[in-house]
């Protein structure tokens, strides 16, 4: 059987030695491939394990080749960039309600609170 294990560097394959080794004793065709060059010592690792079983192979992602949907990927990653300050802190319809719940809240008045239709009461029976 053919096995690829692809992984953005070859660190991560780390978790996966001894699986990677063991199916490499049992005969199965295994290439390990990466996306970038690290200083982790998991090139160390693979090459190590590909000396020891031939029937496992080294090699490098291709590169992507830019086009329409990466220039679409690239804006859209700008314009959220651009937000995402911008709304984090926003209040929503949720948090508004909670602040009128809570903020206009009987309890919360330092002062108790008088109506209007008292003081013009109030004001009438004065000017009279």
């Amino acid at each position: 059987m053919k096995i690829l294990f692809f992984a953005r560097h070859y660190s991560y394959l780390r978790l996966f030695e001894s699986g990677i080794a063991e199916l490499a004793r049992r005969g199965h065709q295994v290439h390990l491939s990466a996306d970038r060059e690290e200083s982790m010592g998991g090139r160390r690792m693979v090459e190590r394990l590909a000396e020891q079983y031939p029937n496992i192979t080294l090699g490098t992602t291709p590169g992507r080749a830019p086009g329409a949907w990466t220039e679409l990927a690239r804006r859209l990653r700008l314009g959220i960039d651009y937000l995402l300050p911008i709304f984090t802190d926003a209040i929503g319809n949720d948090d508004a309600e909670h602040m009128r719940q809570t903020l206009f809240d009987a309890g919360n008045l330092a002062q108790p609170y008088h109506s209007i239709n008292t003081d013009v009461h109030k004001r009438i029976r004065y000017l009279q």
